[in-house]
């Protein structure tokens, strides 16, 4: 659950997010990780990253197995026939992962 000091720090940081070079699409996730990083520490921001890294594992996975999927606001629900899973955050690019890691 994000608080509303970092949800100001997301739009004040998605500029930074930018000129790093992460894509326009991630922005937004990375601010808020910016903002995480800033307002509590690196550490719970590596989790939330950690987070979007499995969440993009589980979604590659899914894909490649021919499952279906569907967007629920920033969520991603994984379809398949025996159980729904719920990717909660969504996921990064892999390109916006590389420069997350080395902020």
């Amino acid at each position: 659950m994000m608080c509303v000091l970092q949800l100001i720090c997301s739009y004040i940081m998605w500029p930074l997010a930018v000129l790093m070079g992460v894509d326009v699409s991630d922005c937004r996730k990375v601010a808020e990780l910016i903002g995480t990083k800033t307002l509590i520490n690196e550490f719970v921001a590596y989790l939330d990253l950690s987070q979007l890294i499995n969440n993009r594992a589980a979604f590659e996975s899914h894909v490649a197995n021919n499952g279906a999927w569907s967007w629920s606001g920033d969520d991603i629900l994984l379809r398949s026939a025996t159980k729904d899973t719920l990717l909660v955050n969504g996921i990064i690019s892999v390109r916006s992962f590389v420069h997350v890691r080395l902020m």
